[in-house]
């Protein structure tokens, strides 16, 4: 009898643990982190060449954007100083017979070396953010160009299966100036189940740039609500204070695609617009943009999910918050009227100094960078301590751009097809355990 109830309280504790232990979320894991970031250079001499010649400078090269997508992990490496030889990555493994750890992880540039070349305005430049369609495998980069070398910026569009360009549009000085610009983040406006439109925030000069891919045209809305808060300029990480002047940073995109969520970088307004203003040039921008609340301090990328949860960088408190925004559309009636009320902390821990680009896979894992900027920016970063991470958390929510096609673009119709998985799961794990609890007592 008592290995009856030994047992039976064995597969309890199992079937409990399994069943409400790991609940939706999970702790962030730093999967990847970096002294200093490498790349997988043609020969050991090659990189020497580079380190003497001044094209790569170890300590000046920091990761900032991230987009997950069919087993590949793309990263950014924007070029804020010199030597940084690549600004649009993958990662790889530098021994590709061993494990895949962090230590043995360099960047390989994508597509290919020769789009990297600095000076050659049809290379990539400055690379902030990317942002990938995975329905039709289209990755979208945002190049801010070269201000040294006059050249402009631009949106090149990948087929990322293939790896092959399909189209590039040079944005016209008027709507992206070359000499101040700083193209920062982008995302997808889907109409009919196809990407039509792209959002992408200027941070230097203060402006949306909306791009329509049907007509291949670009334009940008500029309000009071994209400029930088003057008593939100000092950012403070970690008691190191640094001054940020910069404007719009972070974007989001409802997942009814009717809504664009925004906040300055130098402030805690989030902001949302409707996506039916950004869809016309000559819309009135000003009267239809409404402030939605304040943030807990001042942040930098931020991400939307199927389920309508944002997730956004906490700068001071060295963490990633979610606002549950379904929840609060309920509360308030309605997306138009709603206001940002119930937050959460998703992640939190002293090493995630700089919470820089967030990013949400199809399985429901939320991916982040952390880059130590307060201290890249006052030329603080030391070899001798983790400069630069990769982390990972299990929210049970993908991207925005996974929604269902087979239903309305309506926030509270979307169906997750593994959170459906997992109630299957739940199910036929419960039956199991109580069909085997039966078999042991009626031993």
């Amino acid at each position: 009898m008592n290995s009856k109830i030994t047992l039976t309280l064995a597969l309890l504790f199992v079937f409990f643990d399994k069943l409400f232990g790991h609940g939706d979320h999970g702790d962030a894991e730093s999967l990847f982190q970096w002294t200093t970031i490498d790349y997988n250079w043609a020969s050991k001499a090659e990189r020497e060449r580079a380190i003497e010649s001044g094209r790569y400078i170890p300590l000046n090269n920091a990761i900032n954007g991230i987009r997950v997508y069919d087993n590949k992990i793309f990263v950014t490496v924007p070029r804020f100083g010199e030597g940084v030889p690549s600004t649009l990555n993958t990662l790889i493994s530098a021994h590709p017979k061993k494990y895949f750890l962090s230590s043995r992880t360099v960047l390989r540039p994508y597509p290919r070396w020769d789009m990297q070349i600095e000076g050659d305005c049809s290379a990539f430049q400055k690379v902030q953010n990317i942002e990938i369609d995975p329905k039709q495998g289209i990755m979208y980069v945002i190049d801010t160009g070269g201000r040294a070398f006059g050249c402009p910026a631009k949106l090149v569009i990948y087929d990322v299966k293939r790896d092959v360009e399909l189209h590039r549009h040079v944005f016209p000085d008027s709507v992206v100036s070359r000499g101040t610009n700083y193209l920062n983040d982008l995302v997808m406006d889907y109409v009919d189940g196809r990407v039509e439109y792209l959002y992408i925030t200027n941070t230097r000069d203060f402006a949306i740039v909306v791009y329509d891919i049907k007509n291949d045209i670009s334009y940008a809305f500029h309000d009071k609500s994209m400029k930088p808060e003057p008593d939100k300029v000092n950012v403070t990480v970690n008691d190191n204070l640094i001054r940020v002047t910069n404007g719009v940073n972070g974007i989001a995109i409802s997942a009814n695609f009717e809504y664009v969520y925004y906040s300055p970088i130098a402030g805690t307004g989030l902001y949302q617009i409707p996506t039916k203003i950004l869809r016309n040039s000559s819309a009135d921008f000003s009267a239809h943009v409404r402030k939605v609340g304040d943030k807990p301090s001042q942040g930098d990328g931020m991400i939307m999910s199927t389920k309508n949860s944002l997730y956004f960088s906490v700068l001071s408190k060295n963490a990633v918050a979610m606002w549950e925004l379904h929840k609060d559309i309920q509360t308030y009636g309605g997306e138009d009227r709603v206001m940002m009320d119930t937050l959460t902390y998703e992640a939190n821990d002293p090493t995630m100094e700089w919470v820089d680009s967030l990013a949400l896979d199809s399985s429901g894992y939320l991916w982040f960078t952390t880059s130590r900027l307060q201290l890249y920016f006052n030329n603080k970063l030391t070899n001798d301590s983790i400069n630069f991470r990769i982390w990972r958390a299990f929210v049970h929510e993908p991207s925005y751009a996974y929604f269902d096609n087979r239903h309305s673009h309506r926030h509270d119709h979307h169906d997750h097809s593994h959170g459906a998985g997992s109630n299957l799961q739940s199910n036929t794990l419960i039956f199991l355990v109580f069909f085997t609890l039966f078999k042991i007592m009626t031993l």
